[in-house]
């Protein structure tokens, strides 16, 4: 790919619409090489590369710049009125890659914060929907993992008891082992549905959650295009 230094910004635009945008280090590349000159583009111009460079970023896991690169598009986006770009919900889709971003990153909180707001747009996107789950089960509340710290004690207690019935009760207290038995089973059940309700009810949990957040629709969205996606 011819990729020397362009020598007028006139022509900065045509060179980058020659490279395939599904070749992203090679977008990244030119972009950052030439982005004195895309800097003075006109608008147009100047955004959808914008648009191509930070998809190659987010495909390419170089989530810090497309957080960066994210807002300037959201801006954009909002200053003049852009909605749709290639078909495609520029607005709600740079969003929903940012809170993606914002996960892979670790930054739990701001990806779940983002994902409430992009529910609170469209109640019925079953991805954000999705997404907005996986980040809930990967920062567990005290109670889940509680239940499952006492889940796994009973369950090595459990494994004790199983050991001393083998080499103990059995050959030596034939009389009291069904009653070993019993008490280990009971043991294990009580272990299982500590951590299977927790589970139950957190999943109840964050779906109630999720329909409270939806039920507040478009309700303070001025708020939300200049401040809430600043986390």
């Amino acid at each position: 790919m011819f990729l020397d230094p362009v020598q007028s910004y006139d022509n900065v635009y045509w060179a980058f619409k020659e490279i395939d945008e599904n070749a992203h280090t090679t977008v990244i590349r030119f972009y950052e090489e030439q982005k004195e000159h895309i800097m003075k583009l006109d608008f147009d111009e100047n955004f959808e590369m914008q648009i191509v460079y930070a998809n190659a970023l987010f495909e390419t896991g170089k989530y810090y710049k497309h957080l960066a690169i994210c807002d300037k598009i959201i801006e954009a986006s909002i200053e003049y009125n852009i909605k749709y770009h290639r078909g495609e919900d520029i607005f709600y889709t740079t969003l929903f890659k940012k809170a993606v971003s914002y996960f892979n990153i670790g930054n739990l909180a701001s990806s779940r914060h983002i994902l409430s707001e992009l529910i609170k747009l469209d109640p019925k996107d079953k991805f954000t929907i999705g997404f907005y789950k996986k980040c809930k089960r990967c920062d567990l509340p005290a109670y889940v993992k509680n239940a499952r710290a006492i889940g796994i004690l009973i369950f090595l207690i459990s494994a004790m008891v199983i050991g001393f019935e083998l080499l103990l009760f059995r050959p030596f207290y034939p009389e009291i082992y069904n009653k070993v038995w019993v008490i280990r089973t009971y043991f294990i059940g009580f272990g299982i549905l500590t951590i299977l309700l927790s589970d139950i009810y957190y999943r109840w949990d964050i779906k109630k959650e999720i329909e409270i957040i939806a039920k507040r629709g478009l309700k303070n969205l001025a708020p939300l295009l200049f401040i809430s996606f600043r986390p």
